[in-house]
């Protein structure tokens, strides 16, 4: 499960760092080691999914008595997090299963939504895989749930909301329990599914969120003593090359926890827990326009001191004779939403699947099904912001990359090297922090200027259903490309499917005949595509163009209605006094007579006339192609005989090609060669 903002930037929320140093970390391991390590991960990983889906094969033939929701949909979301097919069997049976059971309890109803949020995410990475273009009927660009699966997290996040304590930022095992008992397991677990929901742009009330960063503040405990917190950021851009240190983030404060229930003693599960729970909150806040506020502030002071807390008790995290893979499954969660590499130099994701692997049982399992759900769900850092759809950039640098460019890629100052436009957005587009806005800025100027509208779709798909400051940068940044300012995204991705056609046009070493270019110019929004197929007419003399063009005149653009005023004289030889201000009224009338001319006998005529001296001076030059001037001979035969008087006019003013005499015995069915006078008799007989 990913979140998208101060949850996914919190390497710079905490740390602070520029997106330029967050590189790789440390000093690097041996490939050879990093390797091994993940090859033994892996296949933990498949053994352990192997465990849970016979499990789910007794479930499916009995149920299990106590939770039947909340075990089924916690063993269904670590198989799809370990990248099970949404299609296997087992997890179609296991969603049937889910729809016909009630919802009654906090933790199923949660694990069901974190189940349905791991199918989406699946899903969405499943058609990215099977599609060759993800700008084309690939997966939802907005990220966010969408249809029945969209339904159903609706209703549940619902009903978690409204299975809190009255007016608490708490919850029990029931829904709205009467005595008002809570406990911070079943608070963690709601919060999660509450998460799933915000990450799915779900509304989320935002008293909710208040009263449940009031009681994590109200509820922690400390012991007054002070703490060295040193955090390293997870690299987020991998150099291919020479790879880069970042700075940790060092900080003294107050370390701080919070119990199971009441007023107790805090424990490794239940402050990992609630430190998670301040990074989904911070993450709903910001949604909801109040990353600023003195609310936000107060929980990323109570989060330093849970980080505290939890860097200190770091061997209780990773004990190998707890036993409690929950502990370590909300130990993740923490570092993964949080972005953090490393507590005090303690790399937690690897000591921890050591811990895991040590631990395993020969038939895969961790003594029970939830045990092994929530080890699976950290092996595969469930929760990580980049183990998404999309993978974070590779930069490349290093001797050799030099300034010229990569294929597809665009240079980045900042980070001294090329970066994928397509990666890099699918990667801000879920981190969406200041730091990562900078180096979109970058992308966006340092892109080819001839192929920026490729960045449209990708600009949209950070714009999402968002209203952040990454959702206004991307507007002014779509804007600013295609000349064009509207509200809706459908508009900008007809906009780059009206500039790939444009872009064809000018590829293609065909000439486009005419009423498809003068169609492509009036369905085209904005001054920068028009100004282009306008070239593109004025470079290939596309007269046939001339009605399409009067409808351009009520385009409000002083300065393209003139010039497409002037390509209408010359295109007619007619002469049409245009007004000299942009007046909408005057061009009104003016747009009145053109097509009052061009839809009159006369008009046809000389558009026609003209059409066919423009093609017999260009099949005249000397400077054309055999296949070019056999392309426009091919046109100008379909005039039939109207084309004669004109190939006869271009033979009399001598120097001539002979694909005219060529057009003339097509057209005559005779043979004259170069006798001029007995082709003028020939026609003269017509």
């Amino acid at each position: 499960m990913t979140f998208s903002k101060s949850v996914r930037g919190l390497v710079t929320t905490i740390c602070g760092l520029s997106i330029a140093l967050a590189c790789a970390l440390g000093a690097p391991r041996s490939l050879d080691a990093t390797e091994d390590f993940e090859k033994r991960v892996q296949k933990s990983i498949e053994n352990g999914v192997k465990t849970l889906r016979s499990q789910l094969s007794d479930f499916f033939r009995v149920p299990p008595g106590d939770y039947p929701m909340g075990r089924i949909a916690l063993c269904t979301a670590a198989i799809l997090e370990a990248q099970v097919p949404t299609s296997d069997k087992a997890v179609d049976k296991a969603f049937r299963m889910l729809e016909d059971l009630p919802l009654e309890k906090t933790y199923s109803v949660a694990c069901y939504l974190l189940a349905l949020d791991a199918f989406w995410q699946q899903k969405q990475r499943e058609e990215s895989r099977s599609l060759q273009s993800e700008l084309h009927g690939g997966p939802d660009q907005s990220g966010v749930a969408q249809g029945v699966i969209r339904k159903k997290m609706t209703r549940l996040v619902k009903w978690l909301v409204n299975a809190r304590i009255p007016d608490k930022g708490v919850w029990s095992y029931e829904s709205r329990p009467t005595r008002g008992l809570y406990d911070h397991s079943n608070t963690h677990f709601a919060i999660l599914g509450i998460g799933v929901g915000l990450k799915n742009d779900i509304k989320v009330p935002a008293a909710v969120l208040s009263q449940i960063t009031l009681h994590l503040h109200q509820a922690r405990r400390t012991d007054g003593s002070s703490f060295r917190l040193e955090l390293t950021p997870t690299s987020r851009f991998t150099p291919v090359t020479t790879p880069g240190k970042s700075e940790p983030t060092v900080v003294n404060v107050t370390p701080g926890g919070w119990p199971y229930e009441g007023t107790g003693v805090p424990t490794p599960s239940m402050t990992a827990a609630g430190a998670s729970n301040l990074l989904i909150v911070m993450d709903g806040l910001q949604r909801l326009g109040k990353q600023r506020s003195g609310l936000t502030k107060k929980a990323k002071r109570v989060l330093y001191s849970a980080l505290a807390w939890m860097s200190e008790h770091m061997n209780e995290y990773l004990a190998s004779d707890s036993l409690n893979w929950y502990t370590l499954y909300s130990l993740e969660k923490v570092g993964d939403l949080g972005g953090i590499e490393k507590f005090n130099g303690r790399d937690w994701f690897r000591d921890g699947c050591e811990t895991l692997m040590k631990n395993q049982l020969r038939d895969g399992s961790w003594r029970n099904h939830v045990n092994t759900a929530f080890a699976v769900l950290f092996m595969t850092r469930a929760t990580r912001p980049y183990n998404d759809l999309y993978e974070a950039p590779t930069i490349v640098t290093g001797p050799g990359s030099g300034r010229k460019g990569v294929e597809g890629q665009v240079y980045v100052d900042s980070l001294n090297g090329f970066i994928s436009a397509r990666q890099f957005f699918s990667y801000f587009a879920k981190k969406r922090d200041h730091h990562t806005q900078a180096i979109a800025e970058q992308v966006v100027r340092n892109y080819s200027q001839n192929e920026k509208g490729d960045l449209v779709p990708l600009l949209v798909m950070t714009w999402g259903n968002h209203h952040d400051d990454a959702a206004q940068f991307a507007r002014k940044a779509i804007e600013s490309i295609t000349g064009v300012k509207g509200k809706k995204r459908e508009l900008y991705l007809k906009w780059h499917r009206d500039e790939q056609d444009v872009r064809a046009f000018y590829g293609s070493k065909e000439k486009k005949d005419a009423a498809s270019v003068g169609q492509l110019l009036n369905r085209c929004d904005g001054l920068v595509l028009k100004t282009r197929v306008l070239d593109y007419i004025e470079r290939e003399s596309l007269t046939d163009t001339s009605l399409d063009l009067v409808q351009e005149l009520l385009v409000n653009d002083l300065e393209y209605r003139q010039r497409v005023h002037a390509l209408l004289e010359r295109y007619t030889s007619i002469s049409v006094a245009p007004p000299e201000t942009n007046s909408s009224g005057k061009w009104k009338r003016t747009h009145a007579q053109w097509s009052e001319w061009v839809n009159g006998t006369t008009g046809r005529v000389l558009f026609r006339r003209a059409r066919l001296e423009r093609l017999v001076a260009q099949l005249n030059r000397r400077d054309q192609s055999r296949e070019e001037a056999s392309r426009q001979l091919e046109e100008l035969l379909q005039f039939g005989r109207e084309a004669v008087p004109h190939i006869l006019s271009a033979l009399k003013a001598g120097d001539f090609r002979a694909e005219l005499i060529l057009g003339l015995e097509r057209l005559s069915g005779e043979y004259h060669g170069l006798d001029l006078k007995a082709w003028e008799t020939w026609a003269n007989n017509q």
